[in-house]
């Protein structure tokens, strides 16, 4: 598992360094019907944890295109951090997809009977 998370940092990295690379305008593609709709992977963000890492090869095969920022350990107040910056800088997709473990301060109260 640890090698698959290994080698999904790589593709995460690469699918970064891929969005980061100027587009030339859009790509004409027919109007499917409602039934037909695919989403793209270039209008997909996704950010996660090791979770996703172990994932990013078969996201990038399923969807190519798709911006993948993933890191292990990650926790949902530093996968915000990342979705504010890339929407402030316009980088955002349309849709996105997070994949981060809730961040609790305590464990979990007991229940007494």
């Amino acid at each position: 598992m640890e090698k698959q998370i290994i080698i999904g940092e790589g593709v995460s990295a690469a699918t970064r360094a891929d969005a980061s690379r100027p587009t030339y305008g859009p790509v004409a593609e027919p109007s499917p019907s409602p039934a037909q709709r695919k989403v793209l992977g270039r209008q997909v963000t996704a950010i996660g944890d090791s979770v996703m890492s172990a994932g990013a090869m078969a996201l990038d095969f399923v969807l190519p295109g798709i911006y993948i920022d993933a890191k292990p350990s990650r926790q949902m107040p530093a996968g915000m951090d990342v979705v504010r910056s890339l929407a402030t800088a316009g980088d955002c997709a349309r849709s996105w997809w997070s994949a981060l473990a809730p961040t609790t301060s305590s464990p979990p109260a007991s229940s007494t009977s």
